[in-house]
């Protein structure tokens, strides 16, 4: 992100050595104008450097088409080594569209000769540029007492001239479960960012596991609140509930418990919330991956508000190191997601807004953000802002697929019907026959998608998740008291009762058991599968004859050959044949031998995770689902409109202030 890659000082500082020029042109580092633009139109604006040592610094200017316009470039020279000088260059947002992008800025510390650039002018062929290298290079080594030194960057700003301030006290909600050490260190962190600048800041932890104990040492800004266990959307309402009836705090910001926090991103938040005039705007920051600290994991999203399951990311998961994935930021996205693992505005903004829906976990921010632009919010995706978090492919889908389902059909069934009362507008009365009839086409056209949902689980072998989407069906089925009236804590014991018997075929091992004969996706004993190999050679009738066998059969989950087991089966060198997936992101069912176990390697558990075919398992799970695929077909024109009258009474303070009651029930 700021190459080439420097040292820093005990102090945390930066160290640019003499003779190098080092740009800082990254994701923390850059300043993206789009959002800053949104949030204050057409700003002055500098760039504030505190240094010491001799330098060149230089500001440039990139725009979307990939233009670069040298902006200032100026040249600092102190009268000792060790003085420590602040530089300050002014400079305005460039508004027009086709122009917006970033800034960014080169520090070169200069040598002895570095002012002699004439003598690096004259040509290759008298020696001039060699000769001028050659000193430099004797000189710079001899280290004399009174010589250019290293350059030390203490402090670098990008600020505003003239910018009217707001009133900030902001409120971080962190709700957590069981991850008490990482919730500690974050807390000391907030403390230590917010107490100086915002003495009437607040941290609301919600501990859905009862086991947080307050540290002596933590001021009375920090509040612990515990109750039973209602999942994330339960302990991110409570604390958003809390913070509003508290009335003395401005804004309120969601952070999630295993997000590993920076200081820097956690001022650029609530800077901009003292920037921020429209309490409509919520800011939100990327998620970085932290097994990969330079890489892009999640930077926000557009979520189609009348489809199922139909995100459009920023950007793809994608190195910020590399000047596309830079250059892709700049370009307009209109966002209406930024997940909660940072995510706050106004207060006012979420009084208006509303409460998030009780959804117990996943996709109650993807709820909400849709929800909020729908009815006139903004969200940004601030490039600056992030937090370093474990990533989607680092984490299986697991039972988090009854949620995923079941929350995504209840959003679809509510945020359709606001969607087409917004397009339609007056209009909509009307037309609500025509209307409701193709909100219930939509609804139907659903099932092949759960369908292929259920398929994807099924063909590697994920039992579990397969039936807990058959669970989710059928819940959403049941309409608004699913929610309203069930308890939250019993019904996902009784889910986890269920994952855990269909989940049998799944077992964890530190290595592979004895006999395995670990082979590369896609391969046998016998043949190299032609979507491996990349290559049209050798697709023949065999290959062809198995592709179709592979989709019969449902990766072996249906015997179309039966036979009859025999104890030589255990010593059969094919049936021993295991495929074996470096990552979870290279798995994919064609590659998997079918009817045989499967695995991929986890080197944060140092082990493998081994799934099994089980066609009695299947077969209970594909049953079920055929009813549930039936009765939603039959039902949902009658469900949804449930969903979407009892909609605004769900996400209501009154609604939730009741349910909060509930809470702290032993």
């Amino acid at each position: 992100m700021v190459k080439p890659y420097t040292d820093l000082d005990d102090a945390g500082n930066v160290i640019v050595e003499r003779g190098r020029v080092v740009t800082f042109d990254g994701f923390m580092t850059a300043l993206y104008e789009r959002e800053i633009n949104q949030i204050v139109p057409n700003a002055k604006l500098y760039l504030e450097l505190e240094v010491s040592g001799n330098c060149r610094v230089g500001l440039f200017h990139r725009s979307q088409a990939g233009e670069v316009i040298e902006y200032a470039m100026e040249k600092h020279v102190g009268l000792t080594p060790d003085e420590v000088r602040t530089i300050r260059i002014d400079f305005d947002i460039v508004g027009a569209e086709a122009k917006l992008g970033r800034w960014y800025f080169t520090i070169e510390a200069l040598d002895f000769y570095s002012t002699a650039q004439e003598t690096a002018d004259k040509s290759d062929a008298d020696g001039g540029t060699l000769l001028h290298k050659a000193y430099r290079s004797a000189w710079n080594a001899l280290g004399a007492e009174g010589t250019p030194t290293d350059v030390i960057l203490r402090r670098a700003t990008w600020g505003l001239h003239n910018a009217k301030l707001q009133d900030v006290r902001p409120c971080f909600v962190i709700c957590t479960f069981r991850r008490e050490k990482q919730l500690v260190g974050n807390v000391d962190l907030l403390v230590a960012a917010l107490q100086a600048e915002y003495p009437g800041y607040g941290i609301i932890i919600v501990d859905n596991a009862r086991t947080v104990e307050r540290q002596d040492y933590w001021p009375e800004n920090v509040r612990v609140i515990q109750q039973r266990n209602v999942g994330g959307a339960g302990g991110f309402g409570r604390g958003m509930f809390e913070a509003l009836e508290d009335g003395g705090y401005t804004h309120i910001v969601m952070l999630d418990d295993d997000a590993d926090v920076e200081k820097t991103a956690i001022a650029r938040m609530t800077n901009l919330f003292r920037l921020s005039l429209d309490p409509e705007v919520f800011i939100g920051g990327a998620q970085l991956d932290v097994y990969d600290p330079v890489r892009l994991a999640d930077g926000g999203a557009h979520w189609v508000p009348d489809r199922f399951e139909r995100p459009f990311a920023r950007l793809a998961p994608s190195d910020l190191g590399e000047l596309p994935a830079k250059d892709a930021l700049m370009r307009n996205h209109s966002l209406n997601f930024n997940g909660w693992w940072l995510f706050g505005g106004h207060v006012d903004g979420f009084r208006k807004f509303g409460m998030p829906l009780p959804c117990f976990v996943h996709l109650d921010d993807v709820e909400y953000g849709v929800r909020l632009t729908m009815r006139g919010g903004h969200v940004l995706s601030v490039p600056g802002i992030a937090v370093w978090h474990e990533p989607y492919y680092a984490k299986p889908e697991g039972w988090f697929a009854y949620y995923n389902i079941r929350n995504e059909l209840i959003r679809l069934s509510c945020h359709i019907e606001v969607l087409y009362a917004l397009l339609v507008g007056d209009d909509f009365e009307d037309a609500r026959a025509q209307v409701e009839q193709r909100i219930s086409k939509i609804m139907r056209r659903v099932t092949r998608l759960l369908l292929r949902r259920f398929r994807g689980f099924a063909d590697i072998y994920h039992y579990g998740s397969a039936m807990l989407l058959v669970l989710a069906v059928e819940d959403y089925l049941k309409g608004p008291r699913i929610l309203a009236e069930t308890d939250a804590a019993d019904l996902h014991a009784d889910i986890m009762k269920v994952y855990k018997r269909f989940n049998s075929s799944y077992r964890f091992e530190a290595s592979l058991p004895a006999g395995v004969i670990p082979t590369p996706p896609g391969t046998s004993d016998k043949f190299v599968v032609p979507w491996v190999s990349n290559t049209k050679r050798g697709r023949s009738v065999l290959l062809r004859g198995y592709n179709m066998y592979q989709r019969l059969s449902r990766n072996g989950n249906i015997s179309l050959l039966p036979r009859k087991k025999t104890p030589l089966d255990a010593i059969s060198a094919r049936r021993r044949q295991m495929t074996v997936f470096n990552s979870r992101n290279d798995i994919n069912w064609r590659d998997i031998r079918s009817g045989r176990d499967w695995a991929y390697y986890d080197p944060q558990k140092i082990g493998y995770h081994i799934f099994s075919n089980d066609p009695a398992l299947y077969k209970e799970a594909r049953e079920r689902l055929a009813k549930a695929l039936r009765a939603y077909r039959k039902d949902v024109s009658r469900v949804q409109p449930q969903w979407a009258d009892d909609y605004d009474r769900l996400i209501s303070e009154p609604f939730w202030r009741d349910l909060i009651k509930t809470f702290d029930r032993t």
